[in-house]
């Protein structure tokens, strides 16, 4: 048998995983993700995302949302959003950029903690550790290597537990 399978938003579930975070979870799995976190960082409804009316708009802002979504989960800024994929959205303008992760932040509150928690895990203790008990550890933390330390401290738990979650599906 030859077959193809789709983890579709993995890494997210990994970050529902690893956070228990409720309203995370609904979205995953009670409606559309990038549907519900749109209307969390652009002030909408989710009603008014899924409204035919506000098709065309509320695609753009579903659109953009991913930018902010999957660029914060991999440790991006606000200043790389802003002068990146949101530019025509926030001017170029950092604090408006900040304003999008703040609220994707309040959306999904319980993975803001872990998110942060890992990112002082690596700096505080030199390591972070996934569920299945892998370790990623930096020997060694200069100011330097701050940002760099945080950015592989939130990709790393998710990263390698959807890696590590397909592997055992594989084998199985």
């Amino acid at each position: 048998l030859i077959f193809d399978v789709d983890y579709k938003n993995l890494e997210l579930f990994m970050a529902w995983h690893y956070s228990g975070d409720e309203a995370l979870g609904r979205a995953l799995t009670e409606e559309d993700f990038h549907t519900r976190t749109a209307a969390g960082i652009f002030d909408r409804t989710y009603e008014w995302m899924t409204d035919d009316a506000n098709k065309e708009e509320a695609g753009l802002l579903r659109f953009n949302s991913k930018f902010v979504t999957f660029g914060v989960a991999y440790g991006r800024q606000a200043w790389s959003l802003a002068q990146g994929e949101l530019k025509q959205i926030t001017g170029g303008s950092e604090q408006k950029a900040q304003q999008y992760i703040n609220k994707l932040w309040a959306t999904y509150p319980d993975w803001a903690r872990v998110y942060n928690q890992w990112q002082v895990d690596a700096l505080e203790k030199g390591e972070v550790v996934t569920s299945l008990g892998r370790k990623r550890r930096w020997r060694l933390i200069t100011p330097q290597l701050v940002n760099s330390i945080k950015n592989q401290a939130v990709n790393f738990p998710m990263q390698s537990l959807a890696s590590d979650t397909c592997l055992l599906a594989l084998i199985k």
